[in-house]
This record gives structure tokens, sequence and C-alpha cells, in this order.
């Protein structure tokens, strides 16, 4: 769960301070790291025998909705906004 947590978060923050025209592949490639980093850790979990898979399943769930909610409540930190309104669209795609 804290695994997704820090991915999510990480991830929407990533979308939200890289504004700047030279930033839209970077942007990418650091939201895709941090995914793959967060499937591996997820997966190596699973492989080792230290969790079931429906327990990660459901603490990815669990840690998504937490980061969702804490992106939502505390998005005046951040210089762009928009984010926050299309939080679907960057979750999706």
């Amino acid at each position: 769960m804290c695994v997704c947590v820090c991915v999510l978060y990480l991830q929407l923050y990533i979308q939200a301070r890289f504004t700047w025209p030279g930033s839209k592949l970077l942007r990418h490639l650091m939201q895709a790291l941090v995914v793959y980093l967060a499937v591996w850790c997820s997966l190596s979990r699973i492989s080792d025998y230290k969790h079931h898979w429906s327990d990660v399943l459901a603490g990815a769930i669990l840690g998504s909705l937490i980061a969702c909610l804490t992106v939502s409540q505390f998005s005046y930190h951040y210089s762009y906004l928009p984010v926050i309104e299309n939080i679907g669209a960057v979750m999706i795609g």
C-alpha cells in the first residue's frame, strides 16, 4: 500500500510540476519509471511469497485511493491546478 501511495502521489506531483515546454518526454519517462518500480516491487513481494496476490491488489487499490484523496485535499501547494480537475484523465492515460 505504501508503495502505491508514494508512486501515485509522485506521478501526480510530476504531472503538476513539470510544466515547462521541454518537459513532455521527460515527464512521461519519469512517470513510467516510477510505475515500473512499483509494479516490480509488487511482483517481487508476490514471487518471494511475502504476500498473496489479493493482498497486493487490495493494497494497490487502497493506496491509490489515499493518494488521490491526498492530492485533491492538498492541491493548493501546486502551481498547476488543472491536474486535480482532470484527475480521472491523468489516471486513465
